[in-house]
């Protein structure tokens, strides 16, 4: 619950074992089928530090170049690709050989590329949909985008677990991004986390605010509020 965006961050450095923990636990992230269409880059030198402060936006500069390391989490856009090691793996693993055959139709419904494949499964969807319910679908991009942010989420709270501070960001040039960092044409930048130790001079004095519980959160159906949900920390 202590969790906050942290606006600063002290110069020292994240031990291995604390963000290889936090890494581990971020690769538990559960994704559809497993496919685990994201990816995370550590960035801690300090040259290639400098490249990807020069491409965010506004104070999220500073935040990259001050905080120990910074991590830069991917959406693979092509996630058909994976399904070949996607079998391999389920093989090995023991899964029934009729589930192993069917990653390729769903990774196609859900995540298949291209406006060809979404028109299809968007067709497909809405045809059945009155006769049976049917899986709701989306752009390649928002599925993957999705899975990546359920990793930045785990990312978060496996960090602060470990008493690391945090500022996730999405003011960047994705496109300088994926420059400074080598990263292949399939890869989308969903998320990129500033992470180290918050210099205890401008830590918040309280939370931030949220909406009232009776507005966010409810039960059995919308509108209706779940009761005694705390309203502050």
């Amino acid at each position: 619950q202590a969790r906050h965006a942290a606006k600063r961050f002290l110069p020292d450095a994240v031990p291995e074992d604390i963000i290889n923990d936090v890494l581990a636990m971020t690769i538990r992230t559960p994704t559809s089928f497993n496919a685990q269409p994201w990816a995370c880059i550590i960035v801690r030198d300090e040259e290639q530090k400098e490249a990807l402060a020069q491409a965010m936006v506004g104070p999220n500069i500073m935040k990259v170049r001050a905080a120990p390391l910074t991590a830069v989490f991917l959406a693979d856009l092509q996630p058909t690709r994976r399904v070949p090691r996607m079998m391999e793996e389920e093989r090995r693993a023991g899964t029934p050989e009729e589930r192993v055959a069917r990653l390729p139709a769903m990774i196609g419904l859900f995540g298949g590329e291209g406006a060809a494949a979404e028109a299809l499964r968007r067709g497909v969807t809405a045809a059945l949909s009155p006769l049976k319910p049917m899986p709701s679908v989306t752009s390649t991009e928002a599925w993957s985008y999705k899975h990546a942010g359920l990793a930045a989420q785990t990312y978060l709270l496996a960090a602060t677990a470990h008493g690391l501070a945090t500022a996730p960001m999405e003011g960047f040039d994705g496109r300088r991004v994926c420059a400074a960092l080598d990263v292949p044409d399939r890869y989308g930048v969903a998320v990129a986390v500033a992470t180290g130790y918050e210099d205890p001079q401008h830590a918040p004095s309280a939370a931030s605010w949220r909406f009232a519980p009776e507005e966010m959160v409810f039960l059995d159906r919308f509108g209706a509020p779940v009761p005694d949900v705390p309203t502050s920390l």
